[in-house]
């Protein structure tokens, strides 16, 4: 069994605010997002673009996984 803290806390090493993400399930399968925040319920909220719309969502940790060439960088800086 996982201690829901220590999981958190090693999914924070990764799951920087402003990191591409990949939605991986669900309606948004496939789409690209801006991670907002990881909360402690281990769900994401992240920004999905919805016909060239900024849209907020929440996802599970799972429904995500980090874009490898990102991890770690600021995609919102980047483009300014």
């Amino acid at each position: 069994v996982v201690n829901p803290r220590k999981r958190l806390a090693e999914l924070r090493k990764s799951f920087r605010q402003g990191a591409a993400v990949r939605v991986t399930d669900g309606p948004f399968a496939t789409f690209l997002a801006t991670l907002e925040r990881l909360n402690s319920d281990m769900t994401v909220d992240v920004e999905v673009s919805i016909l060239g719309r900024p849209t907020k969502c929440r996802l599970s940790v799972t429904d995500v996984r980090i874009e490898p060439e990102t991890e770690g960088l600021d995609i919102r800086a980047e483009a300014a």
